[in-house]
């Protein structure tokens, strides 16, 4: 919950809950409301985040989001389908 409140924070677009319920696949929407709620009152509602904070919290998650996404392609045992996943992120990465 504290990433998703820090995004909140220091992105430059709107953010709403939603948006990480349809992306994380985790909890409900109700679910997240509710964490959020009970973040913000654990914290008195006293919350800063640097941008250098932020950056390196955000880019750990990006990586390990990364990492997640060569491991499960790697275990597939479709080696054609495995094969053209492993180039289209590797084309992706060059451009990047």
């Amino acid at each position: 919950m504290s990433c998703v409140l820090a995004s909140k924070f220091w992105e430059d677009v709107s953010v709403w809950n939603i948006d990480f319920v349809d992306h994380l696949k985790i909890y409900s929407l109700n679910t997240t409301k509710k964490l959020e709620s009970i973040f913000l009152g654990i914290c008195k509602y006293q919350l800063f985040v640097t941008a250098e904070q932020y950056t390196a919290y955000f880019f750990t998650l990006v990586d390990r989001q990364r990492e997640f996404f060569l491991r499960t392609i790697e275990a597939h045992e479709d080696e054609d389908l495995r094969r053209a996943l492993l180039n289209y992120v590797s084309s992706k990465n060059r451009k990047a």
